[in-house]
């Protein structure tokens, strides 16, 4: 008898501790996916805000119906989702109690997508925070509104797993710091909306190789009186028509890979120290146009240009739009010295006698 007092003892140590740990699997065990239902969760317990809750099991979805708070998100299989069940359904996810990585996607190909609002909303202890990718092909993907406006928030992997994948493919509102940091990959989907993101997106982490590419619809990354900040190198993907309206600014020695896709008509402003920005132009672009940059601060850096043609990239409207100095710091792949014309576009007479002799003529 008294092995058995012992044993339920034990049993019950086991679920307390449990409790106070405050992880609680998702198991379905209700059959009806619900986040209300306790039934669907170890324990027979609903989360709270107290509570971290983990996708366990391959396929695991979650049916969000009405408004929660949790702790932490751990994902640990292929296919996890969290859903929304129509209405004003959001998910609140406040990283409270020193949780300094609010969502995990661990292991091999561990994957979680949120189908619903979720807010970031941390109310005690340190406010920034992390979400990261722990395992080789992780995935964790946002399709539907993001809010933070608790602290900075930045995309890691760690460990440099391969194949990872961080993606935003709705609205972004925040006032807080975006930082990619490094060995991570990060989309913001054609879908995405970043005009309410009212801070810098930052390159970060002492790689320098974080990894951004944009395809957002037109107008919809970031706005004029915003910044890409890259603190410590990294790539930069305009996919898209009309994203790069935001300040480029690059610090000291430090290099941006920047390679564009498509026209870009309403180009931000440059900021350089010393660093260097490689720039590869898409044969199929016909026109990226900067402002004026006259009076903007290059100091010491460079802009190295791959897939320089003639009329392409411009600066302002005027042959004014960049100084002496600033056309200096451009060069073109080995096609010569470069001119701006009063039109504020670029062209070196290299290529401007080479593309007539093959009948070619300025691209606009």
């Amino acid at each position: 008898m008294r092995n058995l007092f012992k044993l339920i003892a034990i049993v019950l140590l086991f679920v307390h501790s449990s409790e106070v740990l405050g992880q609680i699997n998702f198991t379905n065990g209700g059959g009806d996916k619900l986040f209300s239902n306790a039934a669907n969760w170890a324990g027979g317990v609903v989360p709270t805000a107290a509570d971290k809750i983990k996708l366990d099991t391959s396929g695991d979805t979650i049916i969000v119906d009405g408004v929660f708070n949790v702790k932490q998100i751990l994902a640990t299989k292929v296919k996890g989702a969290i859903i929304g069940n129509g209405g004003s359904d959001t998910l609140y996810i406040n990283g409270n109690g020193g949780i300094g990585q609010p969502i995990q996607a661990n292991g091999t190909d561990a994957r979680v997508a949120f189908h619903l609002p979720v807010v970031l909303a941390t109310t005690s202890g340190a406010t920034n925070k992390a979400f990261a990718t722990n395992g080789a092909g992780s995935h964790i993907k946002f399709f539907d509104d993001f809010i933070n406006n608790s602290g900075h928030l930045t995309l890691s992997n760690a460990n440099n797993k391969a194949n990872t994948q961080v993606e935003f493919d709705g609205k972004y509102l925040s006032n807080k710091w975006l930082n990619i940091n490094a060995n991570t990959k990060v989309t913001f989907g054609a879908n995405s909306d970043f005009t309410k993101h009212n801070s810098a997106v930052r390159f970060t982490g002492n790689a320098g190789n974080g990894h951004l590419t944009v395809k957002s619809a037109k107008d919809k990354f970031k706005t004029a009186g915003t910044k890409v900040i890259v603190n410590t190198g990294g790539t930069l993907v305009a996919d898209a028509e009309d994203v790069l309206k935001t300040t480029l600014q690059i610090d000291t020695d430090k290099t941006l890979n920047l390679t564009v896709n498509a026209n870009q008509s309403n180009g931000g402003k440059i900021t350089m120290v010393s660093g260097k920005i490689n720039l590869t132009v898409k044969n199929t672009v016909t026109n990226l146009d900067f402002p004026d940059n006259s009076a903007a601060d290059w100091g010491t850096g460079s802009i190295d240009v791959t897939g320089f043609k003639n009329g392409v990239i411009s600066f302002g409207t005027t042959a004014s739009g960049i100084t002496s100095g600033q056309l200096a710091q451009i060069t073109t792949d080995g096609l010569g010295t470069l001119s701006i014309d009063e039109g504020g576009n670029l062209n070196t007479l290299d290529l401007f006698f080479s593309e007539n002799a093959e009948g070619s003529s300025n691209n606009k």
